[in-house]
């Protein structure tokens, strides 16, 4: 029998398998890993624990990569020599900036992002 993990009634493999999952490996690849049947994962995708800590994992996931990705831009937009980079740059800025008034970004060290204007991304444009 699995040992269950208390805090949200998960077992080791449900626990490995967000791991796994959470990081791009398949339900083929992460059912071979833990020697379950693929049948099992998709049985868990019906358990609502499982559900919760998996979109936890993938959301926490996504949002590294999301500011990954914005600084990468951020470099282009300030330190890149070739123009079109730049102008590409400015376009995504540009379409993220209205998302971000909606939802700002909290609770993290990049959080003054969301506080960028679009007449401010453009006058620091007009300076290049």
């Amino acid at each position: 029998m699995q040992q269950v993990i208390q805090k949200n009634n998960l077992t080791v493999n449900q626990k490995q398998a967000i791991e796994m999952l959470s990081i791009g490996k398949s339900i083929t690849e992460t059912s071979c890993e833990l020697n379950i049947g693929r049948s099992t994962i998709y049985s868990w995708f019906d358990n609502k624990n499982f559900k919760s800590e998996l979109n936890k994992a993938l959301d926490k996931k996504l949002t590294w990569l999301t500011f990954q990705g914005l600084t990468e831009i951020e470099d282009i937009l300030l330190h890149s020599l070739n123009p079109n980079h730049k102008l590409k740059a400015f376009e995504i800025i540009a379409k993220l900036s209205e998302h971000f008034k909606e939802e700002p970004i909290t609770n993290t060290k990049h959080s003054n992002l969301a506080n960028i204007t679009l007449e401010e991304i453009l006058e620091e444009a007009n300076n290049f």
